[in-house]
């Protein structure tokens, strides 16, 4: 039962892993007054969270990923708060010095991850999802998804002023297009996902075989374009946005056992062709010179514009897929939720994932 003390850990670690430690790492780069204060109070709440989290009264949840990280957040406490202060009371510049604000940083920017995990796992281990028999299905599902939405935000944040910039030229590296970023990212997770969606030494089945030609599909045509790029990364190419479009089209004809899942899967891989093709049009407009410049701005109007639209589709598209697994599914049918309210409640969570990130960058 959901009694005070749990709720009161969920509602500690959302304020500290949601509002306060994110604010003070932006307050740590920006060197504001309030970094350390606003980091102390948030490691207060955190900690109080997770002793909340133990009085159970007798409530007992089996042993869960979000209990095991729970233990890696706690260890990332101590140390932080160490290099902490220890950058405080030395301030002589030696190695040891920089090793440690490297650690700092590191650990600080971590925590943008570590925390959206840490909720996602703390959801699953509530509802009692992804045990047994379902963990390689939510291990999919979650996997494949966040890293998507991820990569959504990340595609949104590059139509900002600071992304942009990044991406121009510089004196120590060449000048890389975003298309270029996009193809070792599918490169990557396309040898990922080849190698770990089978579980080796058991019959195959049509997910298995579907799963890792999607695999095969994404480092194949990341490596296409990654060679096609290999000796002008600052060129575009569509190859990219091709492989973002056909992993849709596959994921409409996904087959699923209930038609929640069908529609659900359909909604998902059209959210990715969509999104691939608005990359299509922004990059045959910035090709033939039509998202150019706009009189008297040195700000492009059209392309970040169609940048923040595909980067919001894929947000869609990866939380879409998350809340796709068997039992999410199977819960929100039996709970007599139609397609459309579960549908409209996910693409809501994905405006609500940008304004929170829009809120960030305002703050920055």
């Amino acid at each position: 039962p959901m009694d005070v003390w749990l709720k009161l850990h969920i509602i500690l670690m959302l304020v500290a892993f949601g509002g306060l430690f994110p604010l003070g790492i932006i307050m740590g780069v920006t060197k504001h007054r309030f970094h350390v204060p606003t980091q102390l109070l948030a490691i207060v709440l955190s900690v109080l969270g997770i002793v909340l989290g133990h009085v159970h009264g007798g409530r007992v949840f089996p042993h869960s990923a979000h209990a095991t990280g729970a233990n890696w957040v706690v260890l990332m406490i101590i140390v932080q708060a160490g290099i902490g202060v220890f950058l405080k009371r030395y301030r002589a510049p030696t190695t040891l010095r920089l090793v440690a604000k490297l650690g700092h940083r590191t650990i600080g920017m971590l925590w943008f991850v570590v925390g959206g995990v840490q909720c996602a796992l703390g959801l699953i281990t509530y509802m009692g999802y992804c045990g047994d028999t379902h963990t390689g299905n939510c291990l999919a599902h979650e996997i494949m998804g966040s890293s998507i939405a991820t990569y959504g935000v990340a595609s949104h944040l590059t139509a900002s002023g600071q992304g942009r910039r990044w991406l121009r030229p510089s004196s120590s590296l060449k000048s890389r297009s975003l298309d270029w970023i996009d193809a070792w990212l599918i490169t990557v997770w396309g040898v990922f996902n080849t190698f770990t969606e089978h579980r080796w030494g058991q019959a195959w089945n049509h997910t298995d075989l579907q799963h890792t030609s999607m695999g095969v599909l994404w480092w194949a045509g990341g490596a296409a374009a990654l060679l096609s790029l290999l000796h002008r990364p600052d060129q575009r190419t569509p190859l990219p946005a091709l492989v973002i479009f056909f992993t849709g089209a596959g994921m409409v004809a996904h087959h699923q056992h209930m038609e929640i899942g069908v529609m659900t899967h359909a909604w998902f891989g059209k959210s990715l062709m969509a999104a691939g093709g608005v990359r299509l049009v922004e990059m045959a407009l910035e090709e033939g010179g039509l998202g150019g410049k706009a009189q008297g701005s040195a700000e492009h109007r059209v392309l970040p514009m169609l940048r923040r639209f595909s980067g919001l589709l894929l947000v869609v598209a990866g939380l879409l897929f998350c809340g796709s697994t068997e039992q999410a599914l199977a819960s929100v049918a039996g709970n007599g939720l139609d397609v459309v309210t579960y549908m409209n409640g996910i693409i809501a969570l994905g405006f609500a994932v940008l304004a929170y990130v829009e809120g960030l960058v305002y703050v920055y």
